[in-house]
């Protein structure tokens, strides 16, 4: 009995301070509570919608992506990139103002909020392709982490440069490839 109570209170020593502690690390101002995180939440929500390539089929996924960013990265950590509580400024979230890993969390929010693999699949079926062979371009087009890039570069507004062009021509060419492989590779 002794030892049962020894090694109660010792897993109470581990286990307590590790649920009381927030996963950040114990980093402040991580909590999804408070006036503070709403409102940030709200200027992110917003500048989310008003970027030219907002591809958010409702406000509630543009709502989902900044709750994530809040709570993933923080007020402060998002205070240095540029939100502004008081004068309502968005933080900056696009590489190379945030770091790889701070990268991952935003293009992961989106990942989980608006299920990019779905309508990727989608998409491309709208193409002529069967269900397979649209997850076959889908899976080859994310892996090649050209969707994450594009998704943290800076916004272009409403012209693109000519680096820009060419990039887009080059990823309809890509994307015409992958889609005739997969076409080929997959005879359903």
């Amino acid at each position: 009995r002794g030892m049962n109570r020894v090694a109660a209170l010792a897993i109470a020593l581990v286990v307590v301070p590790a649920c009381t502690e927030d996963e950040s690390g114990g980093q402040p101002e991580r909590s999804s509570a408070g006036p503070r995180h709403a409102a940030a939440v709200e200027i992110i929500t917003a500048e989310l919608l008003a970027l030219p390539r907002a591809d958010f089929g409702a406000d509630d996924e543009a709502r989902c992506v900044a709750t994530h960013v809040v709570a993933e990265l923080g007020l402060e950590r998002l205070g240095e990139v540029g939100l502004d509580l008081e004068t309502e400024t968005a933080p900056t979230l696009w590489q190379p103002e945030l770091t790889e890993a701070e990268g991952d969390v935003v293009y992961g929010a989106y990942d989980d909020c608006l299920d990019l693999e779905r309508r990727d699949v989608e998409g491309f079926m709208t193409d002529g392709l069967t269900e397979a062979q649209a997850r076959c371009v889908s899976q080859g087009y994310r892996g090649s982490g050209i969707p994450r890039v594009h998704m943290l570069e800076p916004p272009h507004g409403e012209t693109l440069g000519p680096d820009r062009v060419a990039a887009h021509e080059d990823l309809d060419v890509f994307l015409g490839a992958a889609k005739q492989a997969c076409r080929d590779w997959i005879t359903e």
